[in-house]
């Protein structure tokens, strides 16, 4: 069952310009202009471990995002999930901004995919108590971010 689970999350990916970037984090373009990322639960991963898996995936983007051409226009890395909400201090320490509420161009999409997906995924329907939020940061932004460079240092501080 997880072969097939894993095929089938491997060609939404594909079908939605994205791919996986590491065991916990992946991407889609929600459009030309915004990179969404989606983070897997790690089953028997510590907070440490997994901060530093979501670090390791976020160094791959920075480096897809400078090297590949389907992100020249490219405008903002974006998440949205039950996540954001419950993990905001880590993300704002990162220097994402935090939207609760629908003002982002990219709340409505997001919500409705997330909404139908937490229909089907037995992960998502556990955190169906937890308000999604959007996490957002600019590209530029992004790119430019100490801890998101290739040579940073793999231990987070947290």
């Amino acid at each position: 069952m997880d072969k097939l689970k894993y095929l089938a999350n491997t060609a939404i990916l594909h079908l939605q310009r994205g791919e996986r970037l590491n065991k916990m984090v992946s991407y889609t373009m929600a459009s030309d202009d915004s990179v969404v990322l989606h983070v897997a639960e790690l089953k028997n991963s510590d907070g440490l471990q997994k901060a530093i898996r979501f670090l390791d995936g976020l160094r791959k983007l920075n480096n897809k995002l400078r090297t590949e051409e389907k992100f020249i226009r490219t405008k903002e890395v974006a998440m949205f999930s039950w996540a954001v909400t419950q993990f905001a201090p880590f993300l704002k320490d990162l220097g994402f901004e935090i939207h609760s509420d629908n003002s982002h161009p990219l709340w409505n999409e997001l919500e409705t995919d997330y909404r139908e997906m937490a229909k089907r995924n037995r992960v998502l329907k556990r955190y169906v108590g937890i308000t999604p939020s959007l996490a957002v940061m600019q590209k530029e932004v992004f790119l430019n971010h100490p801890r998101f460079q290739p040579s940073t240092p793999e231990r987070p501080n947290l």
